[in-house]
């Protein structure tokens, strides 16, 4: 019998906070997409910077709520799921990928829906929750780099190129057993944000966006979101951003912390984006600019975010101070930040309060020295100078 506090379809005394799903999921998977997007006025209306003129509005798509915590959630699973129409995975199949975290934590959720062992190639620099998390999805890790030393005196380039010799030793060793999504070079990395986080994107903007902020890294996002984002709308200026230290943008490597960000070169899609001029300007921001706008971030406004959604969102309140002209930024917040909070608080300089004057402060610091910033221009040529602070 029906409970009397349901009649007629509807119950009495529905939710009064917002109406949510009524409909039962058969799994997981069919949570992912249609994520949130935040105005983040909150933060923009106290800072001094914006004072006396157009205040511009930076809104933040919240990839934290899908399953998994990030981004990577979609192209984890359109990666595999293509793969299994290709006849590429079989039960016997080992999926073997290199990840700083999201994407290893993606497909170890999704591998253990679907039965497949996973081998994630890590490093020492994942924070231990991360790490813990790919275990908690049974995933069989593979760390690199010595656990003896600590992460912060390791190289982030060298991990790096570790892990590639890792994947490909393994992949050998296990042959046709083994199969690699390689997010760096997959086109489906890029195709599930064509299909979805794109449209979502510019469907909840309204189709209105001066400028949009991603991070290069794999290729994945500012490939698909980017690309279908400007097919749609030409005049929205498309921004990469990496953390100084990563090679796709700088001739020089140099040493990082941001482990979400950042290559020791540029994947052969990210390489065709700066050919064909899709990415109108790459911007690299420091560390501790990037750790600093996500505390700040999650302190004014209780979005906790990674330190590669910090560096968003540092470098889009300095493209606001620099050009009045863009009103409406769009970023996307990546992944979760609670696994980050003790890489977040290790970078908080002694002495700092977190207050969004130091923020500014930082801005204004970081834009004057934009006269040396890396700017991908039209015709595909790359500057000459990384910013650096």
């Amino acid at each position: 019998m029906a409970s009397s506090l349901y009649k007629f379809g509807g119950c009495i005394n529905p939710s009064k906070i917002r109406p949510g799903n009524k409909t039962p999921f058969d799994s997981m998977l069919g949570m992912l997409g249609s994520t949130p997007i935040l105005n983040i006025n909150t933060l923009t209306e106290r800072m001094n910077l914006f004072q006396g003129r157009a205040l511009p509005e930076v809104f933040i798509k919240l990839e934290s709520t899908n399953p998994g915590w990030s981004v990577k959630a979609r192209p984890a699973l359109h990666m595999i799921e293509q793969a299994e129409k290709r006849g590429d995975i079989t039960k016997n199949t080992t999926i073997i990928e290199s990840s700083s975290g999201n994407t290893a934590i993606a497909i170890a959720m999704v591998a253990a829906m679907k039965g497949y062992h996973f081998k994630p190639v890590v490093d020492v620099k994942m924070p231990q929750g991360k790490l813990d998390l790919l275990r908690i999805f049974g995933a069989d890790v593979e760390l690199v780099g010595d656990p003896t030393i600590p992460p912060d005196e390791q190289d982030m380039t060298q991990l790096k190129k570790d892990r590639r010799a890792t994947v490909a030793r393994l992949v050998e060793e296990l042959g046709e057993n083994a199969y690699s999504p390689n997010q760096y070079a997959n086109p489906d990395n890029a195709g599930s944000h064509v299909l979805s986080t794109g449209p979502e994107l510019l469907e909840q903007m309204g189709g209105d966006i001066d400028a949009l902020i991603l991070p290069i890294s794999t290729g994945g996002q500012i490939d698909g979101i980017g690309r279908f984002v400007k097919e749609h709308m030409p005049s929205c200026t498309l921004i990469g951003t990496e953390p100084i230290g990563s090679t796709i943008l700088a001739s020089e490597p140099g040493d990082y912390y941001n482990a979400g960000s950042g290559l020791d070169y540029a994947p052969k899609p990210v390489e065709k984006m700066l050919a064909d001029g899709l990415i109108d300007e790459g911007w690299t921001v420091p560390d501790a600019a990037s750790f600093k706008a996500q505390r700040i971030l999650a302190k004014t406004t209780g979005a906790l975010m990674g330190p590669t959604t910090g560096m968003q969102l540092f470098a889009a309140y300095a493209l606001a101070l620099e050009r009045p002209e863009f009103k409406r930024i769009a970023m996307v917040g990546c992944d979760d930040g609670r696994a980050y909070v003790p890489d977040a608080m290790a970078a908080r300089q002694r002495g700092e309060m977190d207050t969004i004057e130091e923020l500014e402060a930082d801005l204004l610091a970081y834009s004057s020295m934009r006269g040396t910033r890396w700017q991908v221009e039209r015709s595909g040529h790359i500057g000459d100078v990384a910013a650096s602070a």
